[in-house]
């Protein structure tokens, strides 16, 4: 199966340090790096198994 680039999104919601430049910076850094990382996975094997009976 073909997903594509990878997209990754983190937030930080609430608490003291959400507001704070460096753990903004630090978040797009991790987001970029995560996304660098999936970058190499654009394909996947995808097993599909069916059972079907008749009345």
């Amino acid at each position: 199966m073909f997903t594509g680039s990878p997209e990754a999104n983190l937030i930080s919601v609430g608490g003291l340090l959400s507001t704070s430049p460096q753990l903004i910076s630090e978040i797009q850094t991790e987001i970029q790096r995560l996304e660098d990382d999936a970058d190499d996975y654009k394909y996947y094997p995808v097993l599909s198994i069916g059972i079907a009976k008749k009345f």
